[in-house]
C-alpha cells in the first residue's frame, strides 16, 4: 500500500525471479543444487548483487548508483553466475584481469569494487568465504606477485610467478630479450600478448634470470663495491643496495646491473687527494657515532656537498667527505 500512495508500484522484472525462487526453496528446507546453497541467505543475496553489478554496469559501478530495477536485474545476473558452477565465477575474475586497462602489478584496479568489497568493505565476514577463497586462489594462480605482496590479506613468503614485465624490472633485463630467452628455454610460448600478461612460474626461470642478469653472491657484491660485510647488511637492511631474486633473505643475491650502477654513482665525484680536511665515511661513522646508511643517505640527498674520491678508485671505501662539513650537519640535525 505504501507503493502505491507513493505512486511507486513495483516494476515488473521479465529477467528476474531465480533468487527468490532459490531463496523460497531454501526457506522451505530444500537444498537446491548450485554452489549458491553454500551461502547463508543474507550473503548470498549481496554477492549476487555485487557480481551482477560488476557483470551489468561495470567493474567500478556501485550498487547505490542504480536503481531498483537495474538494481534487481544485476541480482538476477549475479545470481545466475554464483549458482552456474565456482569455475564459472573464476571465469569471470580471469575476464576481469584481463580487461583493458594500464599494466597492473597488483590485482585491486583489475577487479574494481569486487575487490575493495571482498577486502576491507562487506564482504570480508566469514560468511563469505567460499567466494573470498575463490578469488584469493585465482589472485596466488595468475598474478606476479613477489614476497611481501598480499592477495586479500594472505602475505607471500616468496614469489610464485612472473610476468615479463616483472621479471624484467626485478632482474634489470630488456623485456625483448627476456621474452626470447623464455621462448627459447620454453618456459613459455611464443606469444605476442603484451609483457605484463605472459606469466610463467618464477622457480621454474630461477636459474636463467640469475645467469642471464649476471646476478653475484652477498660476498662478490660486497667485495665488488669495496664494502666491509657489516657496510653491505648495513645497506641492504636499510634498502639503499637491493638485492635481486634468487638466494634467501640470509644469503641474497645482487644483480650485475645494480653493482654497474652503484659503481658508476660512487665513480662521479671528483678525485682528491686533501686528506687532511677530508675523512672516509668508515672514520665518520666511528667518531660521529651514526650508521653508514645515515651518512649515505646525506650524500644522495644533496645534503653533504662536498664529496670526493680518492685517486683511480670508485668503490665505497674510497668516497671522502668533508670533516667540517658533517660535523656541523650532524650538530644542526642532532639539535
Amino acid at each position: 500500500m505504501f507503493e502505491v500512495v507513493e505512486c511507486e508500484p513495483d516494476q515488473e522484472v521479465n529477467d528476474g525471479g531465480q533468487f527468490e525462487e532459490h531463496v523460497a526453496r531454501r526457506l522451505a528446507g530444500e537444498q537446491p543444487d548450485g554452489w549458491a546453497r553454500h551461502f547463508p541467505i543474507g550473503a548470498l543475496g549481496a554477492i549476487c548483487e555485487m557480481l551482477g553489478v560488476s557483470l551489468i554496469s561495470g567493474k567500478t559501478a556501485t550498487l547505490r548508483s542504480l536503481s531498483k530495477l537495474e538494481l534487481a536485474i544485476a541480482t538476477s545476473a549475479g545470481f545466475r553466475l554464483i549458482n552456474a558452477d565456482k569455475s564459472e565465477v573464476v571465469a569471470y575474475f580471469e575476464n576481469l584481469r584481463l580487461s583493458p586497462g594500464k599494466p597492473q602489478d597488483r590485482p585491486q584496479a583489475q577487479y574494481g569494487r569486487i575487490y575493495d568489497w571482498r577486502k576491507r568493505g562487506a564482504g570480508y565476514g566469514p560468511e563469505y568465504e567460499p567466494l573470498r577463497e575463490a578469488l584469493r586462489q585465482h589472485i596466488l594462480g595468475s598474478w606476479p606477485l613477489g614476497a611481501g605482496e598480499q592477495a586479500l590479506d594472505h602475505v607471500l613468503t616468496e614469489r610464485r610467478l612472473h610476468s615479463i614485465r616483472t621479471a624484467a624490472k626485478t632482474h634489470d633485463l630488456h623485456p625483448k630479450r627476456l621474452r626470447r630467452l623464455l621462448v627459447d628455454a620454453d618456459i613459455i610460448p611464443e606469444t605476442d600478448r603484451p609483457d605484463f600478461e605472459v606469466i610463467f612460474d618464477a622457480n621454474a626461470a630461477k636459474e636463467l634470470l640469475e645467469q642471464a642478469s649476471g646476478s653475484v653472491a652477498f660476498s662478490a657484491a660486497q667485495k665488488g663495491l669495496g664494502l666491509t660485510r657489516g657496510q653491505m647488511e648495513t645497506l641492504t637492511k636499510a634498502d639503499l643496495i637491493k638485492p635481486g631474486e634468487g638466494g634467501d633473505s640470509a644469503r641474497p643475491r645482487f644483480t650485475e646491473a645494480t653493482i654497474v650502477s652503484w659503481l658508476e654513482f660512487l665513480g662521479s665525484f671528483p678525485e682528491s687527494d686533501k686528506w687532511a680536511s677530508l675523512t672516509s665515511i668508515s672514520d665518520a661513522v666511528r667518531k660521529h657515532g651514526v650508521p653508514t646508511d645515515r651518512i649515505l643517505n646525506h650524500i644522495l640527498e644533496g645534503r653533504l656537498k662536498r664529496v670526493f674520491r680518492a685517486k683511480e678508485q670508485n668503490v665505497f671505501s674510497s668516497i671522502l667527505i668533508d670533516k667540517y662539513e658533517v660535523y656541523v650537519l650532524l650538530k644542526e640535525l642532532n639539535a
